[in-house]
């Protein structure tokens, strides 16, 4: 049984529904570099691929995908309760649980001879946890082939 697609919905900000749900949005647009400096312009489908599975991986707390009850990460509860103290160490756990998953996951479907897709690790570039409610994340996914994507988080509320 495939997991269930969920799609964007368009909801009255008015209604009393609209403050149980929890509103992700990017604050920045970046652009990916390949190992030389040179900017990604056309991501291919197979990228797009890993880079769905990343998102989905990271924003889906563990036991709510009922098909793989241990896919996810704590992320998505750690966006609504952070402690400053330990922001860092926590995104970096999440991070790992991520990148691990996505490997997991690659060889499980026996993309391995696609070194172009493959992930090779999961870099944390910069979290800016300055502003109460406020979080930014910034990674980069770092492929087999040396290309390397970076991504802003969407962490806003």
């Amino acid at each position: 049984m495939a997991d269930i697609s969920l799609l964007p919905v368009v909801y009255d900000s008015s209604s009393s529904y609209s403050s149980t749900i929890r509103n992700f949005k990017s604050r920045m647009f970046s652009f990916g570099s390949n190992s030389s400096g040179d900017l990604i312009s056309n991501v291919s489908a197979s990228q797009q691929d890993l880079i769905n599975k990343f998102f989905l991986i990271l924003f889906t707390k563990k036991g709510d995908l009922p098909t793989s009850t241990n896919t996810g990460t704590g992320f998505r509860d750690l966006l609504s309760n952070y402690d400053p103290s330990t922001v860092y160490e926590d995104i970096a756990l999440c991070l790992l649980d991520a990148e691990s998953q996505v490997k997991a996951s690659q060889a499980g479907r026996g993309t391995s001879t696609n070194t172009a897709i493959l992930l090779n690790k999961i870099d944390l570039i910069g979290i800016d946890a300055g502003t109460p409610g406020q979080l930014r994340v910034q990674v980069n996914l770092v492929l087999r082939s040396g290309r390397t994507i970076a991504i802003e988080l969407p962490t806003g509320v």
